[in-house]
């Protein structure tokens, strides 16, 4: 086989397995929404107890966080993600 015919093959692969781990997070998601269905406890957030807006739930039905706390979490990571890049 050329280099040429091994490329596509590599990079199809590559993307199946992104599909494939993408796939299995969102069922890990929802299968915490279920649980969270289950205790009584799904429409609030996980990390502040409010209620989640039924909007955001609607929307995303496997949210977690209401959308002040996930926009906090999301600021953290960028950061720290930034702060990784510069070698801090």
């Amino acid at each position: 086989m050329d280099l040429d015919e091994i490329s596509p093959d590599l990079y199809e692969r590559d993307k199946t397995m992104a599909l494939i781990q993408s796939l299995e997070m969102r069922l890990d998601s929802i299968k915490r929404a279920l649980r969270a269905i289950e205790k009584g406890t799904y429409g609030i957030c996980e990390r502040c107890g409010a209620p989640i807006d039924p909007a955001r739930l609607e929307a995303r039905p496997d949210a977690t966080l209401c959308l002040k706390c996930q926009s906090e979490l999301e600021r953290i990571v960028k950061r720290r993600r930034v702060k990784g890049e510069m070698g801090f």
